[in-house]
C-alpha cells in the first residue's frame, strides 16, 4: 500500500475541475484526432498518466480504495457522460467499467496492431468484460477482441491513417525503413507478454540485422536509404546515434518526426517501405505504396516470436511474395525483385488478398462519426 502511495505521488498531477459533459475520453494519446469529431465544449479528458486531484479527493471523501478502476469509475460519476471513449484499446480496466454503468455507451478504438495473447491481460477467471463497440484495424481483429470482450466490433482501419486521403502520388525512388527504436537501455529487463523476462537488447537483434540488410540492398541497387524516426523530442538524437552505430551515419538519411502526421506525409511519397512489427507499417499496407515486411524474432524466448510474424494469426506461412521471416541479404534481394520491379497493377493484386483482413481504410472515419452522434 505504501509503495502504491509513493508511486502515486511521483505521477504528474492536475488541479482542473472536471464538469458534466456528453463525452468522456480516457487516455492521453491522439486526443487531438478525436477532438475533430467531438464538440470542443462538450467533452472531458481523464488520464491515469496525469492524475486529477479532484477525482482523488472524491474517492477519499467516499472512502473508496484508490485504484485505476475506481479512479475511472469516479470520473464517470462526476462527468455523467453519454459516451465514454478510449484509444487505449488494450487497457483491460476499460472493459470492466460497463457493468457499473449499463446505460452508458462505451467505445474503444484500436490504436496499434494487436497480436498480444490473452494471458498478457491478466483477465480473472470467469470475468465478464464488456464494451458496446470496438473499432478495429481489420477483419482478423473481430475474433481477436470477441475472444475476451463481449462487444460489437466494427472494422474501421487506423484513426490517424484515415485522416489522409489515399492519393496516387508520384513516388520517389527511395527505400524507407520504419524505425522501432525505443529510448531504453539494452541491459534493462522486460517481461514480454508474461512469458518471462529478457534483456531489451535481445529484442533489438532483428532490427539491427535488418538495417544492415537494407543498407546492403540500397548499395546493390544504388537506391537512397531513409530511416523514418519514431520520436518528436530529444530522443530523436539518441535514435540517430543508435542507427549510426549499426551502419554508419553516412549510409542513410534520417527523417525526424515533426508532428503527429509528418511520418504519414513522408511515407506517401516513398517508393518502397520496409517494416517489421510497426503499426505504421500495417497502416500503410492499406495504401498503394509498395511494401516489404520482415517478421521480428526473439531468439531467447521463441514463444514470443510467433506473435511478431507478419500478419499473424491470419498469415501462417513464413515467406510470401512481399514478406519473410528470414532476415538475410539473399532474401531481401528476392523480395526487392518481387516488389520493387513489379508493375503497380500486379502489386495491388498481390496484396489485396491480405489487406482486407489485416488493415482497412475508412477515409475521414465516417463509421466512427456515425456512432459518436448524440443529442442534447
Amino acid at each position: 500500500m505504501i509503495n502504491k502511495f509513493i508511486h502515486l505521488l511521483k505521477k504528474k498531477w492536475e488541479f482542473k475541475k472536471i464538469k458534466n459533459a456528453g463525452y468522456l475520453i480516457f487516455g492521453h494519446g491522439n486526443i487531438s484526432i478525436l477532438s475533430k469529431y467531438i464538440p470542443k465544449n462538450n467533452k472531458e479528458v481523464v488520464t491515469f498518466v496525469v492524475i486529477n486531484f479532484y477525482i482523488v479527493y472524491q474517492l477519499l471523501i467516499n472512502k473508496e480504495k484508490f485504484s485505476k478502476l475506481n479512479y475511472f469509475k469516479q470520473a464517470i460519476k462526476t462527468v455523467n457522460p453519454s459516451i465514454i471513449i478510449t484509444l487505449i484499446d488494450n487497457d483491460i480496466d476499460f472493459y470492466r467499467l460497463k457493468k457499473y454503468f449499463p446505460d452508458k455507451k462505451f467505445i474503444a478504438i484500436q490504436n496499434g496492431y494487436r497480436t498480444e495473447p490473452k494471458k498478457k491481460f491478466l483477465i480473472k477467471k470467469n470475468e465478464k468484460l464488456q464494451c458496446d463497440i470496438i473499432f478495429c484495424f481489420g477483419k482478423q481483429n473481430i475474433n481477436y477482441y470477441k475472444s475476451f470482450v463481449e462487444t460489437k466490433v466494427i472494422v474501421l482501419g487506423s484513426l490517424k491513417n484515415n485522416l489522409i486521403l489515399r492519393k496516387n502520388l508520384k513516388k520517389k525512388n527511395i527505400v524507407t525503413y520504419i524505425s522501432e527504436y525505443r529510448p531504453l537501455s539494452e541491459s534493462i529487463k522486460i517481461d514480454f507478454f508474461s512469458f518471462g523476462k529478457t534483456y531489451w537488447g535481445n529484442s533489438l537483434i532483428s532490427e539491427k540485422k535488418l538495417v544492415k540488410v537494407i543498407n546492403y540492398l540500397c548499395k546493390k541497387r544504388n537506391i537512397k536509404f531513409y530511416i523514418l524516426g519514431r520520436h518528436l523530442d530529444s530522443n530523436k538524437e539518441k535514435e540517430l546515434t543508435y542507427f549510426s552505430k549499426i551502419i554508419g551515419k553516412d549510409n542513410f538519411n534520417y527523417i525526424a518526426k515533426k508532428n503527429m502526421l509528418s511520418s504519414y506525409n513522408f511515407l506517401t511519397r516513398s517508393g518502397t517501405i520496409i517494416s517489421m512489427a510497426s503499426s505504421l507499417g500495417y497502416e500503410f499496407f492499406s495504401r498503394n505504396n509498395k511494401m516489404i515486411f520482415f517478421s521480428k524474432r526473439y531468439y531467447n524466448i521463441k514463444e514470443i516470436s510467433k506473435y511478431y510474424k507478419f500478419g499473424w494469426p491470419f498469415i501462417n506461412k513464413k515467406k510470401g511474395f512481399f514478406y519473410s521471416d528470414d532476415i538475410s541479404n539473399k532474401e531481401i534481394l528476392r523480395l526487392a525483385k518481387n516488389v520493387i520491379d513489379c508493375k503497380q497493377s500486379k502489386w495491388l493484386k498481390k496484396k489485396k488478398v491480405y489487406q482486407e483482413n489485416l488493415i482497412s481504410y475508412n477515409y475521414r472515419n465516417i463509421l466512427l462519426k456515425q456512432e459518436l452522434k448524440i443529442n442534447f
